[in-house]
Order: C-alpha cells, then sequence, then structure tokens
C-alpha cells in the first residue's frame, strides 16, 4: 500500500480491536501512520494494541480509544479526543459491526435496532461533525 499522503498521517478505525479493523491498523502502522483504534472494549483495544505494536517493528502502538459508535454523544467524544491527541483525523474507516444471526421471526425490535445503530447510524454519526482533514 502506498498512499500519497501528508507527513505524519493519522487514521482512526472503529472496531479496531479485532478482525478486519486490527488487520487494517497493521498495514496503516507499516505504512507509517499514526494509529487510533477504538471500540467498545476496553480489554480488547489493550490488548490488540500490545499485539499490534510487538508485530511492527519500530513504530509506536495504537492508541486506543473506548467508545460505542451506537451512540452519538461517545461516538462525538471518540472523533474530538482523536483530533484533540493528533492534532487532525486524516483518515476514517467506519468498521464497527454488530451482528446478530438468528430466524427474522425470533427478532425482538430492540435486537433489530442495536443492528441498526451499529451499522447504519453509527457510521453516519462517526463522520458527523468529524474534524477529518
Amino acid at each position: 500500500m502506498s498512499l500519497d499522503r501528508q507527513e505524519n498521517p493519522v487514521v482512526l478505525i472503529t472496531g479496531g480491536g479485532s478482525g478486519i479493523g486490527k488487520a487494517c491498523a497493521k498495514v496503516f502502522l507499516r505504512e507509517g501512520y499514526r494509529v487510533f483504534i477504538s471500540g467498545r472494549d476496553a480489554a480488547r483495544l489493550e490488548t490488540a494494541s500490545t499485539e499490534l505494536a510487538s508485530s511492527v517493528s519500530g513504530g509506536p502502538a495504537p492508541e486506543w480509544i473506548t467508545a460505542d459508535v451506537a451512540d452519538p454523544a461517545q461516538c462525538d467524544r471518540l472523533l474530538e479526543t482523536a483530533d484533540r491527541r493528533a492534532g487532525r483525523i486524516d483518515v476514517l474507516i467506519n468498521n464497527a459491526a454488530y451482528f446478530d444471526i438468528g430466524p427474522a421471526r425470533e427478532f425482538s425490535t430492540e435486537r433489530w435496532r442495536k443492528m441498526f445503530d451499529v451499522n447504519v447510524h453509527g457510521a453516519f454519526t462517526a463522520r458527523k461533525p468529524s474534524p477529518i482533514s
């Protein structure tokens, strides 16, 4: 991956504590980005940060910020915190997702809303009112 970018670029990855988000963080770390990962589980984020730091020699560990993107106030705090720490956000990866599996007839309105809040509203809220450069 080679991107035309400014010096010391910053990326924020929601859902960065595992899976695709964690893999993205590893790529961006190797490319020299300052990486922020976020998610709901502080312990998972701390572990991911440590593992990512040890997998990419010579660079800093990703910084982590606990936030639930389904909650607009937490999402705003996430963006503001990353921006305050780094001075800007150059790349935002809306990777956070939540899936609940089962027969549709057994889904409650609450279960459906939780998926929709994270997967749809969270992606929208994470980009608004973003300080992305």
